[in-house]
């Protein structure tokens, strides 16, 4: 994860996110700790969990870093408006506020990327691992309304007129709407909770990636 970091940190920089409103360390500061591999040693069933398990932390920490920094841009942004003096000003930080928005989510977008799909297991899942794969998804769903609901608060704060709430609450509707059929369509392709506990293949058989958490 060490190269996610130096870039995530590298962007914050180069788009001047103190003046953004988005602590430059943000991003970097929830990726630190030494770099992961998301490989189960052995094809173990508690070598895959493991390695999941780590993923999935990872993943959540960068949605968490997410809503951190548009709410400290939005936090700035009152100090902001609370301070001003004139109409350039308050339309001056609106504009700093929707930027540090944007901003934000190039890097989660840049970050997630980064981090790329989690640990393939061989053949089907026991009971550990498919519970461990249904709680995922259901976090992911979690984490993705969570940080479209916070983008709705900041658009809604940065908005000037009614239209502009309509629309942020159109688009609010849209992405928990898609967020919604995506994780439906992930358990349906993580299937029934198996009765039986998988036995390790040693390393034989096909290939599969179970739900690797494509919400945006």
């Amino acid at each position: 994860m060490r190269a996610l970091v130096a870039k995530v940190a590298l962007v914050c920089a180069m788009c001047g996110s103190t003046a953004l409103g988005v602590p430059a360390s943000a991003f970097a500061d929830s990726q630190s700790g030494p770099t992961t591999t998301f490989n189960a040693p052995n094809n173990s069933a508690a070598g895959w969990i493991n390695a999941e398990s780590t993923y999935i932390s990872h993943r959540h920490q960068i949605r968490i870093t997410y809503k951190q920094a548009v709410n400290s841009a939005k936090m700035s942004f009152y100090f902001a408006v609370n301070h001003s003096h004139s109409d350039a000003a308050r339309a001056g930080a609106r504009a700093t506020l929707l930027s540090a928005v944007a901003t934000a989510d190039a890097l989660e977008t840049s970050a997630l990327a980064d981090l790329g799909a989690g640990p393939p297991v061989v053949g089907p899942l026991n009971l550990s691992e498919y519970n461990l794969e249904r709680q995922a998804i259901n976090q992911d769903y979690a984490d993705t309304v969570d940080a479209q609901r916070v983008t709705f608060q900041a658009e809604v704060a940065a908005s000037t007129n009614s239209a502009e709430i309509v629309t942020a609450r159109a688009n609010l509707k849209i992405a928990i709407a898609q967020a919604t059929m995506q994780r439906s369509a992930e358990l349906i392709a993580l299937g029934a909770r198996p009765s039986k506990r998988r036995v390790p293949s040693g390393g034989t058989g096909s290939t599969t990636s179970h739900s690797r958490f494509h919400l945006n």
